[in-house]
């Protein structure tokens, strides 16, 4: 055993999820253009359709940190630049013609998390995350998982308070199936030619599941899988509820 590397599990890549097309317009290079629903691989069409907004899937680990990884990143024409955490980074340092570059570690953030790179108005480095996951019902990858990248924090905090959520009451995010939905969201931004704020319709994953949690519990008990503490608590409570439920109380006789 090699300490560091023959712990590390690694499923091969299926393909992407997008939430974007490329476009090319007359006189302008082309640029990406969010849609209202995911970008999906032929295969995936065959499943969901050419323009899904709901995917069935589930994951293949149990920590939230593998099967949704993220930092902040800056990218340059040669790629990846920098990374961080928000508290550390390791950042490509030339050191002039002829000599390779170096890795170095640095304060996370910095000033390109609000700026541009050379005078470009659009800030270098923003939030970088990767959701990877199975698609049970795609043939193609069956022992791979699908990538869909995300940097809208809306996106991002959703999809890690559900991860959390569902770790905090099972225990466990394998066994689970899982929604994954891109729906609409009513915002304001702020608009240069008025100066005002205006409303603008943004487009948010989010994650849940097509079962209840008693339905998911009793599933996995079946199956000799674990189940927190939490989802225990919360069987005792409906059965309390069921047990109180009008039909099922009983109370004494009212007289006539």
């Amino acid at each position: 055993m090699i300490h560091g590397l023959s712990e590390r599990r690694q499923l091969p890549r299926a393909g992407r999820v997008k939430l974007g097309r490329m476009v090319q317009e007359p006189g302008r290079k082309a640029h990406p253009i969010a849609t209202k629903f995911f970008v999906v691989e032929p295969e995936v069409a065959e499943v969901f359709g050419d323009e899904p907004t709901e995917l069935r899937i589930a994951f293949a680990w149990d920590s939230p940190e593998l099967v949704f990884p993220q930092s902040y990143k800056c990218y340059r024409a040669s790629g990846l630049w920098c990374a961080g955490d928000g508290i550390k980074a390791r950042r490509w340092i030339s050191k002039g013609p002829g000599h390779e570059p170096d890795l170095v570690e640095r304060p996370c953030p910095c000033e390109f998390l609000e700026q541009g790179l050379n005078g470009e108005e659009e800030p270098a480095c923003g939030a970088d995350a990767e959701l990877k996951f199975l698609l049970p019902e795609v043939a193609a990858g069956t022992g791979a998982e699908w990538w869909l990248r995300l940097g809208n924090p809306r996106s991002i905090v959703s999809i890690n308070t559900t991860l959390d959520h569902y770790v905090r009451l099972l225990g466990s995010l394998r066994g689970v199936p899982f929604l994954l939905k891109l729906e609409p969201v009513q915002t304001q931004r702020p608009d240069k030619k008025s100066g005002t704020m205006v409303k603008h319709t943004a487009y948010v994953v989010r994650l849940d599941s097509p079962y209840s949690l008693m339905q998911i519990r009793e599933w996995r008990l079946a199956r000799g899988l674990p189940v927190g503490p939490e989802a225990d608590a919360g069987a005792a409570v409906a059965a309390r509820a069921r047990a109180r439920a009008p039909g099922r109380c009983r109370g004494r006789r009212r007289r006539g």
